[in-house]
């Protein structure tokens, strides 16, 4: 849930994201850039909480839970296109 100028109540996106997209948006909207070396693997989500789209790319995700709770197995995900 984001709430902001620029971002249109009531809006809904199906884009998908991921946690690693925050850091480079966050950045961006308080106007600071990183180090040259400093490594972002993320992207800037600020065009999709203004209404527009962003370039498709895969997304991966890893869960490495070793936790009864959640099966004693950890998970992986990709999504791509």
């Amino acid at each position: 849930l984001v709430r902001g100028p620029g971002v249109e109540t009531g809006t809904v996106c199906g884009t998908p994201v991921q946690a690693t997209d925050w850091l480079p948006t966050l950045l961006a909207v308080a106007g600071v850039k990183p180090p040259a070396d400093f490594p972002i693997d993320g992207i800037d989500i600020r065009p999709l909480l203004a209404g527009k789209d962003i370039p498709d790319r895969p997304l991966y995700w890893y869960a490495p839970l070793y936790d009864l709770r959640w099966g004693a197995t950890p998970a992986a995900a990709i999504l791509s296109g």
